[in-house]
Formats: C-alpha cells, sequence, structure tokens
C-alpha cells in the first residue's frame, strides 16, 4: 500500500512540474506569414447570394490562388451584425459571448474566456502589428477588447 502511495505521489508531483513549466502562451517560432487581411463585409443579404452578379465580380476581384472566398457563411443565424461578428471574432456562439447590436455599440468586451482574435494572436506574438478597420464602429468598440492592442 505504501508503495502504491509512494508512486502515486510522484506521479502527481511529476504532473505538477509539468502543467507548471507549460506555458500556453509561449510563441512557437516564427509566424507562418508576415501579412494576414481579412476582409468581412456586412448587410449584403442576398446580394451574396450564389449566382448573383455582384458574387461573381467579388469572386472574380478577391480569387487568388492563395485566398480562401466565400460568400453565403454565416456564423449565426438570423445574421444579425453583433451577433454574427462577435462569433466571427471570438469564435463562439452568441449566448457565450453575450453581445447583440446595442450592447456591443454601449459598452466595451471584457469576456476573457473566449478572446477575440486579435486578443490571441497579441499574447502570442506582441509584436505583431493589428489593426480592424470598420465602418460600424461597435465592432472596434463592443467586440475587440482594448487590451488587444487593436
Amino acid at each position: 500500500m505504501k508503495k502504491v502511495i509512494l508512486i502515486v505521489i510522484s506521479i502527481s508531483v511529476l504532473l505538477l512540474l509539468a502543467c507548471c513549466s507549460y506555458d500556453p502562451v509561449k510563441p512557437y517560432g516564427e509566424p507562418r506569414y508576415k501579412n494576414i487581411v481579412i476582409i468581412g463585409f456586412d448587410g449584403g443579404g442576398g446580394l451574396f447570394d450564389n449566382g448573383n452578379v455582384l458574387s461573381d465580380e467579388f469572386r472574380a476581384f478577391f480569387s487568388t490562388e492563395d485566398s480562401s472566398i466565400g460568400f453565403n457563411y454565416r456564423c449565426e443565424s438570423p445574421s444579425i451584425s453583433a451577433e454574427n461578428w462577435g462569433s466571427y471574432l471570438h469564435g463562439v456562439s452568441p449566448s457565450v459571448h453575450g453581445k447583440d447590436n446595442g450592447g456591443a455599440a454601449s459598452s466595451r468586451y471584457t469576456n476573457k474566456s473566449c478572446p477575440s482574435v486579435f486578443q490571441v494572436i497579441h499574447d502570442v506574438y506582441p509584436e505583431a502589428q493589428l489593426a480592424s478597420i470598420c465602418h460600424w464602429i461597435p465592432i472596434n468598440y463592443g467586440l475587440i477588447e482594448t487590451t488587444s492592442g487593436v
């Protein structure tokens, strides 16, 4: 019995040491890409349906060898701006990120349990230059953290 307790304690100490030495925010080498640009369009509604002339023009303009493009993606349904952008930026449903159009317009984003993609990049690569250029102010005001370096 004493041997089993000693083995359990030894394994526990080793696991504790392994967990303490793990740094989930530590950079793992150089980033793969020097620059990344993400372009999102809001409010297109039916303009971006498959087969629409506008879709074909956008597809031709933005398609390159190393890009991924789509015009019928939705993070959430119904597709409401803050709920959708919040899900896109944070990778969680609106019930988790907690923002709707009114909330995004009236209060800053502070939910540390589901950070935005900008916050994750900033935490791993603090030297990265990040920017968000929006016409709709609530995206930058209520969906992106002030600590993200954007």
